[in-house]
């Protein structure tokens, strides 16, 4: 299993699965044996319920009769104690180890792809769904087993069955077809339900969660008692919807039983007749009325695992598209180059646009959506049903995107603070992305040290750089020195942590927390936004990387220490390059160099006592930030 590729045909998927399961072939025949054994031992207990009856027709051998009382008791100890325990164990083994597996492989999978991967939002539907499929191998083979015993099941009874009443066979077979059609309409209701329901609990949830949070606020612009009558409303309305669905589950549940009534009254009467006309014993009554609910709930079983197989088939499709998903960014085809202390970023001339789904991604969400319409078609459910939706709104989506970057030409070099201001999107964001190699240029190119970005090792390259953006990435249920020494490769003394955190004058702050350094974020200690844009601060710093990256990384913080944090900074830019981007003109100032990006374009460049002068864009923004 060195490369994973799926194709739709069914050979190649089959082919897959010989070769996962191969790998744990001892473990696979174990269990496959063991569910066979299980099955073997739960058709020959109803046999011995036979003997017994017989016997105590007869007044046989009372000593036989105890004996065959004991033996399906021990048959079934040794099935629950042994080979049931046995067999569970395996699987939870082979689980374990096989999905593993498979999650190793996506992960891998995921490190290929480009960082404008993880930023689109609709690409968040198609890692969810991925990591949902991840149990493939785990759903086949679990689907293999059963029906395996299901087959064993059937091959044990059907013979005997048959032997003493074909036409039972054929009335068990249509009461099993009854049911499951009975089971499909219950399903299809219960969806139609649910459908409404999630609808409706979405509308709820709005409404209670506006009143449970603003009350005060919404009585004081005049419009709680709207709110409070939309909140009962909407209350009779979920309780009307859930009384509905327990009516209907309540009718079918009901037929359902009636039709199993239908099947015991039935074979009892068929088998009955011959006991009566002395074709059979009573013992062989109680053993094909056994046998009958048996085969019953085994031929359920088939016919419902249809749509299991179905489930499987569309669990191969999503995988599929996903390891069919390419980088939008080069790779160097040839030795990639080493980064040791790198100085300078230039863009030269760059143009940018978002990209749009490949050809053969689009190609491959339409039949996405067909599979998932016919699965519809035949079997209800809320997941797929939701996840057709999203798969045809990202088919509908045209490549409107207008173009972000035009021919932009700027530089980042060590010792030196830049500053990217202009107004919300502009593409401030967008170049840090492009120099941390997230997307490519349509046009022109980013250089590091004279090479373009592609040429270089990619997990080194993001070592580069050090980001802070305007909501940190915290992780909440991680201490605050989890969150600050996240990436750190080297161990970092206790006395450097604190020397830095009162540097930034979050020391304080931190001391005062029930357990200091190791408090867990989010268990009752919270920090503001501008004390995690500190903690983000003191992180970058202490990870000392070549370049550091503010994206609105300081908005959160007041005067006082977005002054502090910029004074630290002006020392760490010997060691460092520094980008602000920004649209807040005090915090640019304070750079060496200013970039004013306007409409994709950089309007104007140079430093605040130069841009002023020329009374442009940029003073424009002084004026009306600063003066006015």
């Amino acid at each position: 299993m060195q490369n994973l590729t799926f194709t739709s045909s069914l050979r190649s998927r089959i082919w897959f699965l010989v070769q996962v399961l191969s790998k744990y072939r001892w473990l696979v025949a174990r269990v496959l044996l063991l569910e066979v054994v299980i099955s073997l031992l739960g058709a020959v207990i109803p046999y011995f319920t036979k003997l017994q009856v017989d016997q105590l027709q007869t007044r046989g051998n009372l000593g036989i009769f105890a004996l065959l009382l004991l033996i399906p008791l021990m048959i079934e100890l040794v099935r629950m104690w042994v080979v049931d325990r046995f067999n569970r164990q395996s699987a939870s083994k082979f689980d374990t180890e096989v999905q593993l597996d498979i999650e190793k492989y996506v992960w891998q999978k995921l490190d290929t792809l480009d960082a404008g991967f993880f930023d689109n939002k609709r690409n968040q539907r198609i890692l969810y769904s991925t990591l949902s499929s991840t149990r493939i191998v785990n759903n086949f083979f679990r689907f293999i087993k059963y029906r395996l015993g299901n087959i064993t099941t059937i091959l044990a009874i059907i013979p005997l069955l048959g032997f003493i009443s074909w036409p039972l066979l054929i009335f068990v077979s249509t009461i099993t077809f009854l049911q499951v059609f009975l089971n499909e309409i219950s399903r299809k209701q219960e969806f139609a339900l649910s459908v409404l329901e999630d609808r409706q609990k979405e509308r709820f949830w709005k409404i209670d969660q506006a009143l449970t949070n603003n009350f005060h606020i919404l009585k004081v612009l005049g419009a709680s008692d709207t709110f409070v009558e939309q909140y009962i409303a909407l209350s009779r309305e979920r309780d009307h919807l859930m009384w509905q669905r327990e009516e209907s589950n309540t009718v079918l549940r009901n037929y359902e039983s009636m039709l199993g009534s239908t099947l015991m009254l039935g074979a009892s009467l068929m088998i009955g007749y011959q006991v009566f006309h002395g074709e059979l014993t009573i013992g062989t009554f109680t053993l094909v009325i056994a046998y009958t609910m048996q085969l019953n709930g085994v031929f359920r079983d088939i016919l419902n695992s249809m749509r299991e197989w179905r489930d499987i088939g569309l669990q191969f499709d999503r995988l599929q598209f996903f390891f069919m998903l390419r980088s939008r960014t080069k790779r160097s085809d040839q030795l990639v180059l080493p980064l040791h202390n790198p100085q300078k970023i230039v863009f030269q001339t760059v143009y940018f646009t978002f990209p749009d789904l490949f050809t053969e991604e689009r190609e491959y969400l339409t039949m996405m959506v067909e599979k998932t319409k016919g699965f519809l078609s035949k079997f209800s459910s809320y997941h797929y049903e939701s996840e057709f939706e999203d798969w045809k709104k990202i088919l509908e989506e045209e490549n409107n995107q207008p173009p972000v970057l035009k021919g932009v030409n700027l530089q980042l070099e060590k010792g030196k603070i830049v500053a990217l201001l202009g107004r919300n999107g502009a593409g401030k964001t967008t170049i840090t992305h492009l120099s941390m190699h997230h997307y490519e240029p349509n046009e022109g190119s980013v250089f590091l040290d004279g090479h373009r970005l592609y040429e270089y090792d990619q997990n080194q390259l993001v070592q580069q750089f050090g980001i802070i953006q305007q909501s940190p990435f915290i992780l909440e249920r991680f201490s605050i020195r989890e969150n600050l020494l996240l990436g750190m490769k080297q161990k970092i003394d206790e006395k450097e942590l604190w020397q830095l955190l009162e540097e930034l004058d979050i020391k304080k702050v931190i001391a005062q927390m029930p357990k200091q350094l190791d408090t867990v974020l989010g268990e009752g200690a919270n920090l503001s936004g501008g004390q995690e844009q500190l903690l983000a601060v003191a992180r970058v710093l202490l990870q000392k990387r070549p370049f550091l990256i503010f994206d609105e990384g300081m908005n959160q913080m007041d005067i006082e220490h977005e002054t502090k944090v910029v004074n630290m900074l002006k020392k760490e830019s010997k060691q460092s390059g520094i980008l602000f981007i920004t649209h807040r003109i005090t915090t640019a100032r304070k750079a060496d160099y200013i970039y004013m990006l306007n409409d994709g374009k950089i309007a104007e460049e140079g430093t605040h006592d130069e841009l002023l002068a020329r009374k442009g864009l940029y003073s424009a923004f002084w004026n009306m930030q600063v003066i006015e």
